[in-house]
């Protein structure tokens, strides 16, 4: 008997005392429970219930397809249709770009990092297999002057990945721990809220909930093993990647599908993948570590450019019609976001402080 299975045999056994324990039934000490378990089996039950979910949500799409129930969700000109086209708008990327300027200026830093990227690279994915698949939308007066395609549904696949990386970093903050039920229902109800406003079909959220879910698996997974070797590279080497890697994935994407829409996905990507270090190195800007009143004073404050910047891109973008110009663009929002803004806020604060002490 080797001593890795000695190790998984003691673990089990350490693992099965504590589920016997009468401690376990009692949900007050489900904070001190999970400190003693180890890593590697911190699925909660509020995990569980996340999972299981996803699966009725898209065993019920699966289901509407067989019986052939795909034009019925369609409801124009109903009070429901209203109120799904109010929801469906927390999957556009400006509800997105808030959410995660909350964490990056006013809460965790950490987390909105991991948030941007989490977005910004299933935003890519999506475009892949949108371009790939090229799949129509269905034919409706909400989609006649559409010309993006249908399957995966991006709404689908981004809320999944998004919303389901906000309720797996809140997971086990007791204080938070309805956070992951309401993210999932939020995704579903994006995801439904595309079927009944009528800008996709049924097949296209049940393959953009597949695609969304399988993407966050996979980042919750290789994130913290590539980010553990990325750090211990110097700066110039891991400013080298932070450019070369979104650049490489812009003139792929550009390359075998030149119609997709890539430059502003990797552009931002480049922007906030070089500001997130520097801020890091030079910055260093703490969001837990000051007062409240500077929190949202920071965090209003960053919004205000982040919007000017976002309308000013917008009309310049349309004026210069190149994907390459729409590339740079995008790479300077990313960097204001990532850096510029964090080092307005340290000297804002110190100003303030210093003021204060007169």
């Amino acid at each position: 008997m080797n001593s890795f299975y000695l190790l998984n045999l003691k673990n089990s056994n350490n693992l099965l005392k504590l589920i016997l324990s009468p401690e376990f039934l009692n949900i007050k000490n489900e904070a001190k429970l999970m400190k003693k378990m180890p890593d590697n089996n911190r699925l909660s039950y509020r995990g569980l219930l996340v999972i299981e979910f996803v699966t009725i949500v898209i065993a019920f799409v699966a289901f509407s397809l067989v019986l052939n129930y795909n034009e019925s969700f369609y409801m124009p000109d109903t009070i429901l249709f209203n109120v799904f086209l109010i929801i469906t708008e927390f999957g556009d990327i400006l509800i997105y770009m808030l959410l995660i300027s909350c964490f990056y200026y006013a809460y965790d830093k950490r987390i909105g990092k991991r948030l941007a990227l989490c977005l910004l690279l299933s935003g890519y994915l999506i475009e892949f297999f949108k371009n790939i698949y090229q799949d129509p939308r269905p034919q409706n007066i909400e989609t006649v002057d559409w010309d993006s395609y249908g399957f995966p549904s991006g709404h689908s696949s981004g809320s999944a990945a998004f919303y389901g990386y906000i309720g797996y970093s809140l997971k086990d903050k007791l204080k938070y721990s309805i956070i992951p039920i309401l993210m999932s229902l939020i995704i579903m109800l994006i995801a439904l809220s595309r079927v009944i406003i009528g800008v996709h079909d049924l097949q296209d959220i049940a393959g953009g909930l597949i695609l969304g879910i399988g993407f966050l698996l996979a980042y919750i997974h290789l994130h913290p093993i590539l980010n553990e070797k990325y750090v211990e590279l110097d700066l110039t080497n891991r400013l080298l990647i932070a450019l070369l890697v979104p650049t490489l994935l812009f003139i792929i994407g550009s390359l075998v599908f030149p119609f997709g829409d890539f430059a502003y996905v990797c552009g931002f990507l480049v922007g906030v993948s070089v500001g997130f270090i520097l801020e890091n190195e030079k910055v260093n800007y703490e969001p837990s570590e000051i007062d409240t009143k500077y929190r949202i004073i920071n965090l209003v404050i960053g919004l205000v450019i982040l919007s000017v910047l976002y309308y000013l891109i917008g009309e310049l973008t349309e004026l210069v019609n190149y994907f390459l110009f729409e590339f740079l663009m995008y790479s300077i929002l990313g960097f204001v976001f990532g850096c510029v803004s964090p080092l307005i806020f340290t000297k804002i604060n110190k100003t303030s402080k210093d003021i204060h002490r007169v």
